[in-house]
């Protein structure tokens, strides 16, 4: 039952595909355009991943049972995600009070503020839970107790105020492990939350740059793996190889640009046309830990004259993630090159 409760409140799947819409709308758009451009690019994307969007859609707020006001938000998701949008240098503590007004108005318990307009990409997630109450009623038991400590001054036996001192006591410990517990499960939610909004990134990113890979035909020598342009331990003919000294996997991604993946400091990072580690970028924080990366390939040449190897391209990349409240989990991924390979070497 609890379970069933924390992924109705948190919607895990639908947040993360926003969350990828948004690092896709950002990479092509940046914060140059506009923001009703934005927002168009926006809800394509969120419906190309199979989204329900609503946009400008008039909330109701309510104030003592009757109608005292009505806005539109920018984009509901599924009937039950609030999207903000912005296009400025960077958010305000204006802006995500307001943003967290309308989210308590509208009725919904989840929302993301996203601002496309500063130098990086800023989602900010916003939560309105209801239930947050539910220690009232433990308040007002202490409370009471309090007006037991006055009347026991007033004549109370010792009998009488040691037993309102065991209660008063009783309940003190009761509601401080309630309020131990609560902070404990949402620590561990959120810890947990990070992991698969990163994970499900990276593996989204990876996979879309690996499946579209390119043969390596740009070499002087097709003999000699040193003269190709990329992939200069494999050679010529081949799709993709595991670099030895950072452990990753280096190929020519769709745009013809030679592309790595590797892990670097418990970080997967990503790196274009160049060997030097400092022009690297990570595609996961440092608060989550990343380790045991690797791969397995199959295909990935045509083999011989003799031997042609005739199998559809293949890489499978795995790894293990984990953060520091959070258990390891352990993540594999398999992905089949998109075009149909062709290329066969010749005698």
């Amino acid at each position: 039952m609890t379970t069933k409760k924390r992924e109705k409140l948190f919607y895990k799947e639908i947040s993360s595909k926003i969350k990828g819409s948004c690092f896709d709308v950002y990479k092509k758009f940046g914060g140059a355009l506009e923001e009703h451009i934005i927002n168009k690019a926006l809800i394509l994307e969120l419906k190309r991943r199979g989204l329900k969007v609503e946009t400008q859609k008039r909330i109701p707020v309510i104030s003592q049972g009757e109608k005292a006001k009505a806005y539109a938000h920018d984009i509901i998701v599924e009937g039950k995600i609030l999207i903000e949008l912005k296009v400025k240098s960077c958010l305000t503590k204006e802006d995500e009070r307001q943003f967290w007004y309308y989210l308590r108005d509208s009725d919904r318990i989840l929302g993301f503020l996203i601002n496309f307009g500063s130098k990086k990409l800023e989602i900010k997630r916003h939560t309105y839970n209801k239930d947050s109450r539910k220690h009232e009623s433990i308040c007002a038991i202490l409370r009471a107790n309090t007006h037991l400590f006055a009347s026991a001054c007033r004549g109370f036996s010792l009998i009488e105020l040691i037993v309102a001192v065991t209660i008063f006591a009783t309940l003190m410990i009761i509601s401080s492990s309630i309020i131990v517990s609560s902070m404990t499960g949402q620590r561990t939610i959120l810890s947990s939350q990070k992991i698969i909004d990163e994970t499900s990134y990276a593996l989204e990113y990876m996979g879309r740059a690996i499946r579209m890979s390119q043969k390596e035909l740009d070499c002087d020598d097709h003999d000699s793996p040193s003269t190709c342009s990329c992939l200069k331990q494999n050679g010529f003919g081949y799709n993709y190889e595991e670099t030895v000294l950072r452990n990753g996997i280096r190929f020519i991604n769709d745009d013809g640009v030679c592309q790595e993946f590797f892990l670097e400091n418990s970080q997967i990072k990503e790196i274009k046309n160049s060997d030097d580690a400092l022009d690297a970028i990570a595609l996961t924080s440092s608060k989550i830990k990343i380790s045991n990366f690797g791969f397995n390939f199959s295909g990935e040449s045509q083999g011989s004259a003799d031997a042609l190897d005739n199998l559809q391209p293949q890489a499978t990349v795995y790894f293990t993630v984990g953060a520091e409240e959070e258990k390891e989990i352990k993540v594999q991924m398999t992905l089949s090159q998109r075009n149909l390979d062709v290329f066969t070497v010749g005698p």
